[in-house]
């Protein structure tokens, strides 16, 4: 159905554009035609009348009247060469002065007097002076073609019609194969998009060029690819939610039924341990209902002028002391005179904290995390950099998405359970949300050996894609 309604909507479309043009064509060359060949024929006539006009001026000088006229000119006609000779067709009409026709191809005009505006039309035959008469020609008399001339340009209309079809035959035909060209990846795409909407995601469509049905190709094999990755990562989602779901109330409920049977004594220390769990499940609830407002642009901010400088170091203090105790220095780079943002404070620092403890997780003893902060004229640039093994480019452009399980630096894979937010995997993917929902942006860069760095920018106005209380 698609191939025949659109190949018959192309077809009539081509058909509807080629006859417009060759209508306008043809009755634009048939008046261009027409109106050339009548003036080639006027000017025709008046070389011929001004050939006769001598012959009859000399006529009259000899005669001393216009008696016999027309018998004289009957016999030139046989004695001229057939280009200067005057058809008898033309229908010649002499007039005297005062526009009453003395002689005419047609006896019935003698006597007759022609219109005024005819009559200054007419070649003057002047002798010593003086006007004898007045020539006229067939042409400016009747203003009609003799049937000689309408044949001709019947002739070329006839031509102008038949090249015409031709050329819609042959317009046709080169476009019947365009269009079939033209169908065969569409018709592939459709059946692609079909079978993907069935759950093929393996499907693909062969690009055949570089123009716009290439790049259409091109994208729905992105598309495809990225409906397939979104497919896994959901299944790997559904999978990791269940685990990590599932590791905390295992524990719960192991530590509740031994207690309840007696194997443990509900001590301090057991009860401080079934608490634990039971907050490492909730911050994982909470981690996941805060991604999916992010995510749907329902997050709420608690915008207030914000010293980033000062929260920096604040979180910055905290951290330190156990860095240094893994043998891991601490560098902070801050700008003096830093205006004051308009932020969600506690957001921004849970973005740093997931950042820092991605850092600290995959940075070794010995090695170096820095933050630091750049003041650009339009927004506010900070970095947290670690020198830990980095990650490979094939990881890099996947690592803010939830669940993610890379093998690089951001990895969340060996993560220990319980050690600050993201653990599950989900920590850059919050990162990501609450930065965006700021009206700000966050990438990474990283080269496999060296390290790794995030970086983030927050706008200096208010433009934001979250709410604000």
């Amino acid at each position: 159905m698609f191939i025949t309604s659109f190949r018959v909507k192309l077809i009539g479309s081509l058909v509807l554009v080629v006859l417009i043009a060759l209508s306008a064509a043809y009755f634009f060359s048939n008046y261009s035609t027409s109106r050339e060949f009548r003036l080639y024929v006027i000017r025709e006539e008046a070389r011929h009348l001004e050939r006769l006009k001598g012959v009859l001026i000399d006529y009259y000088r000899e005669k001393g009247s216009w008696e016999g006229v027309w018998e004289f000119l009957a016999r030139l006609q046989l004695r001229l060469p057939a280009k200067a000779a005057v058809r008898p067709q033309q229908r010649l009409v002499l007039l005297g002065p005062g526009g009453k026709i003395l002689a005419a191809a047609d006896p019935r005009l003698v006597g007759r007097r022609v219109p005024k505006e005819l009559v200054r039309e007419g070649l003057a035959l002047d002798v010593e002076g003086r006007k004898v008469g007045l020539l006229l020609a067939g042409p400016i008399v009747s203003r009609v073609l003799e049937p000689l001339e309408r044949e001709f340009l019947n002739s070329v209309n006839r031509s102008l019609l038949l090249g015409g079809l031709i050329g819609l035959a042959i317009a046709l035909a080169l476009g019947t194969i365009l269009l079939r060209q033209l169908t065969i990846p569409l018709r592939e795409l459709t059946l692609a998009t079909e079978r993907i909407a069935s759950g093929d995601l393996e499907r693909r469509v062969r690009v055949r060029s570089r123009d716009e049905l290439g790049r259409l190709g091109e994208a729905f094999n992105r598309m495809a690819a990225s409906l397939k990755r979104s497919e896994e990562l959901r299944r790997r989602m559904i999978a990791d939610i269940s685990h990590e779901l599932r590791t905390p109330l295992t524990v719960i409920r192991g530590g509740l039924e031994a207690l309840r049977d007696g194997v443990f004594s509900p001590t301090s220390e057991r009860l401080a341990e079934l608490d634990e769990e039971a907050r490492l499940l909730d911050r994982l609830v909470e981690d996941l209902h805060e991604l999916a407002l992010a995510e749907a642009g329902e997050l709420r901010l608690e915008r207030g002028p914000t010293d980033l400088v000062k929260l920096i170091e604040r979180l910055a203090g905290r951290v330190r002391g156990r860095l240094e105790k893994r043998g891991i220095e601490l560098k902070v780079e801050l700008p003096p005179g830093l205006p004051k943002l308009e932020l969600d404070s506690d957001r921004i620092e849970q973005v740093l904290h997931n950042l820092l403890a991605n850092a600290e997780r995959y940075t070794p003893e010995g090695g170096r995390i820095t933050i630091s902060v750049a003041d650009r004229p339009e927004e506010v640039l900070v970095s947290v950099t670690d020198t830990g093994k980095g990650i490979s480019p094939e990881e890099l452009p996947y690592i803010f998405e939830r669940f993610y399980r890379g093998g690089g630096s951001l990895s969340h894979r060996a993560a220990p359970r319980g050690r600050g937010r993201g653990g599950a995997g989900l920590g850059l993917a919050i990162a990501k949300g609450l930065v965006e929902a700021h009206g700000g942006r966050i990438w990474a860069e990283s080269e496999p050996g060296k390290g790794t760095k995030v970086s983030f920018a927050l706008p200096k106005g208010k433009g934001s894609d979250g709410l604000t209380d």
